[in-house]
């Protein structure tokens, strides 16, 4: 029987290493009624978390094991709920702050570095969602007034790359995505039910959206690198496209479009190409290939 003595103590301690981890803080308050608030920190060290909730039927929920990161949930109001989950990776932070009922926000960051996500809400039944997989130094942020907006921002093995989504107004729909390097991708909506859409891929693109008006639909894909892209629109179901690929990249695209239901399509496939397209007034049909 003595013989199982230190078999069993070195079970024991081997459970203890793997269930507790040490210089984690957590900090919880919550003001109202029916609010529900869940912290795991068990099986990493040196992470933070502080939970603030005001109101009613609030959910907060954060799962971390990622060396050194940092978790923020605010709510106030009713019904709100938010979720983070911090896996692998070093060196995050990710902030959630939801003023007012029935919004939803989420980051996931796993296998991360030194990346931030932030969602920011202020109106009801908004969605916002955020992930980072793989990659570092990312920063990727969703900012809603209103009410009925769908934010997402997928960066996936991505670097030094920056994504912002700010939407105001009513029902507005944004995502970007990004893999590669250097990227910069900025989505601005104002009005009801505007949809805009970006992928980057490669190296250095860079790509700004900007909406007002109503229905207005906007797309940009750069796949290879150095590329730029600028749509305006403002107006009634408008739509833009915008597609910069092939090899070697380096191309510049602007459209423009104020009125209603214009149509206009920049296809850049070579390299060192310049597009712009303007369209003012009702029913405009343009087309670049390059």
């Amino acid at each position: 029987m003595k013989s199982l003595i230190p078999v069993s103590a070195a079970a024991l301690l081997a459970f203890s290493c793997v269930t507790w981890a040490d210089n984690n803080t957590a900090i919880l308050i919550q003001t109202g009624n029916g609010n529900n608030a869940i912290i795991d920190q068990t099986g990493m060290e040196g992470s933070f978390i502080v939970k603030i909730q005001q109101g009613a039927l609030n959910e907060s929920s954060t799962v971390v094991a990622s060396f050194g990161s940092q978790i923020h949930h605010e709510q106030l109001g009713q019904f709100n709920n938010a979720f983070s989950l911090q896996l692998g990776g070093a060196g995050n932070s990710s902030t959630i702050f939801q003023l007012g009922q029935g919004n939803w926000g989420s980051t996931f960051q796993v296998d991360a570095v030194n990346s931030d996500a932030i969602i920011s809400q202020v109106g009801n039944s908004n969605t916002a969602n955020i992930f980072q997989f793989g990659g570092s130094d990312n920063v990727a942020t969703i900012t809603q007034v209103g009410s009925l907006h769908n934010g997402l921002i997928g960066q996936y093995g991505a670097t030094d790359s920056d994504a912002h989504i700010l939407q105001y107004g009513t029902a507005q729909v944004a995502t970007i995505t990004q893999s590669g390097t250097g990227h910069f991708s900025s989505i601005t909506q104002s009005g009801v039910a505007n949809s805009a859409h970006t992928v980057q891929l490669g190296q250095y693109n860079s790509a700004d959206i900007v909406q007002s008006g109503i229905g207005n639909l906007a797309f940009v894909s750069q796949t290879s690198s150095y590329n730029s892209a600028l749509v305006t629109q403002d107006g009634i179901a408008n739509n833009a496209m915008v597609l910069q690929g092939g090899v070697l990249g380096g191309n510049s695209a602007i459209v423009s479009q104020q009125g209603i239901l214009n149509e206009a399509y920049v296809n850049q496939s070579s390299a060192s190409n310049s597009a712009t397209i303007s369209q003012i007034g009702v029913g405009n049909e343009a087309s670049i290939l390059q």
